[in-house]
């Protein structure tokens, strides 16, 4: 808010809109703020989006781009760290897109990483998981039935109805019809579990 006064603007005249904080950018889907700001922006209530990085505003091009046509359509600037942009000027837009394609690069080369993460873990053997219902990890990491009987039981009644009726739809309709209920273990420390 202190930047948009320095840059001029009223203070009466400055909306925030931070609802999406700790949200991913990778879709408007969800994230009430991008969308009301788009909204506002397509209202004409909106002269300039004040932010750090802009660019993460939107981390789908489709988003991104969206939201650039609408504010050259109705002569919105932008402005984050780097500068001010008018996403009418040819070289201002050119200068956003690829600001939005790096963000959406950026987001594709974590979620790579990310995976990259996991294949070396389960590589060595250390990627944790929780096991299926019906089973319980040991101390040593060996896996075994759960030693809880009534669990073993309807572990096996659920396998034999799947069997009989074919479809997990009318499994857990059979389930709810004679009220079983399935045991499922919490796990207060993530590390227990793995």
């Amino acid at each position: 808010m202190g930047r948009a006064e320095a840059l001029g603007w009223r203070a009466e005249r400055v909306l925030t809109i931070d609802d999406d904080l700790g949200k991913s950018g990778s879709s408007a889907e969800g994230r009430l703020g991008f969308q009301r700001l788009v909204s506002e922006v397509g209202l004409n209530h909106v002269g300039l989006i004040l932010g750090v990085e802009m660019s993460r505003l939107a981390r789908s091009s489709k988003d991104w781009h969206q939201l650039l046509e609408i504010c050259a359509l109705f002569g919105t600037l932008i402005a984050d760290l780097d500068g001010i942009y008018n996403p009418s000027d040819y070289n201002d837009r050119l200068l956003l897109g690829l600001k939005g394609s790096f963000s959406e690069i950026e987001l594709h080369i974590l979620k790579q990483r990310m995976i990259q993460g996991k294949r070396n873990k389960a590589e060595r053997g250390e990627l944790g998981f929780n096991v299926p219902i019906g089973y319980v990890r040991r101390p040593s990491g060996e896996i075994h039935f759960d030693p809880d009987e009534q669990v073993q039981q309807v572990v096996q009644l659920i396998f034999r109805k799947f069997e009989e009726l074919g479809t997990l739809n009318a499994v857990l309709q059979y389930l709810v019809t004679h009220h079983i209920q399935i045991g499922v273990r919490y796990y207060r420390d993530r590390q227990k579990a793995i």
